[in-house]
Formats: structure tokens, sequence, C-alpha cells
């Protein structure tokens, strides 16, 4: 059986009001973007576990510059570089550490040279 469609419901006014947002979840809260940007960030750097303290904190705040509204062209420019600066320092750190944990890589030259030697 069809439902009857009233005049009132007919007549409803379905369009937005002022101030009021077209997606009916509402726009993506600041904490849920950053907690996405730094797992995304975390992930090309081997997760957040592989980070130490110290480093989780500094891509926060890569996170927090990446996430300020920028007025200019070159203030969006340098909050960009400070946090790609970051970034860098700390992909830096972690793959020298990786480098530790995996063995010296002078090792390979050392086990050639000795049995170079007579």
């Amino acid at each position: 059986m069809e439902q009857a469609i009233t005049p009132e419901a007919a007549k409803r006014d379905t369009r937005f009001k002022p101030g009021q947002s077209g997606n009916p979840r509402g726009s993506i809260s600041r904490k849920a973007r950053h907690a996405e940007m730094t797992a995304q960030l975390a992930s090309d750097l081997g997760g957040v576990e592989a980070l130490t303290p110290g480093d989780q904190v500094l891509l926060r705040r890569a996170v927090d510059l990446l996430l300020t509204r920028s007025f200019t062209i070159e203030d969006q420019t340098r909050l960009t570089n400070a946090a790609m600066r970051i970034v860098n320092g700390i992909r830096r750190r972690t793959a020298s550490a990786r480098k530790s944990v995996d063995g010296d890589p002078a090792e390979p030259l050392r086990d050639y040279l000795a049995k170079a030697r007579p």
C-alpha cells in the first residue's frame, strides 16, 4: 500500500537554514583531523609506537603547524617548511636508529679486510 502524502508534508521547507550545515554529521572536528594526519605521518615513519616520546611530541607539533590557518601564501609556505623540517629530522633519527638495530654497516668491510690480510 502506498502512503498518502499530506499537504503539510508536501509544503514543508527542506532547505537548510542559515548557519545549518549541509552535512548532516557536521564538519570533521579539528581533533579528528589532527589524529588522522598524525596517524598518516607516523605510518610513513614506521608507526607511532616506533617513535620516541620526544619524536611523538615533535610530530604532533608538525601536525599543529600543518593545521594552522594561514591567511597569506608566505605564512602557509613557512608553516609547511617548518613542518617538513620537523618530519625530515624525525625521519633521519628513525633511519639511523634502524641502522643501529640492524647492525653495524661497516661490519661487511671489516670482514672483507680480515679475509684480505695474509
